[in-house]
């Protein structure tokens, strides 16, 4: 695993005026393996009513649960569904570069 992810949650946070903001919180940074899917298997999940572009495998934890989202190669990824196998994670994400 070569890749550095990081798992972020939005938190609704007290602003300190009566109000609250949305803010993403760290919950820690992770090794593991992004891989951008090929055209075919992108039409197949589209198939599949899902919008997946990118699959993620990392070893499990208690952090990355689908509230979350993952920051790694400049692109920030919405998790669609997480997949448990042999203390892995599977994680269907899409992937959309940051600033767009």
């Amino acid at each position: 695993m070569k890749d550095r992810v990081t798992s972020k949650l939005a938190k609704k946070l007290d602003n300190g005026r009566g109000g609250w903001t949305i803010e993403e919180v760290p919950q820690g940074t992770f090794w593991a393996e992004v891989k951008s899917l090929s055209a075919r298997n992108i039409i197949q999940y589209r198939q599949a009513d899902k919008n997946t572009n990118t699959l993620i495998r990392m070893r499990a934890n208690d952090y990355v649960t689908h509230d979350s989202y993952l920051f790694a190669r400049g692109n920030k990824y919405l998790i669609e569904e997480i997949i448990e196998e042999d203390d892995f994670f599977i994680i269907m994400a899409v992937g959309e570069r940051i600033g767009e």
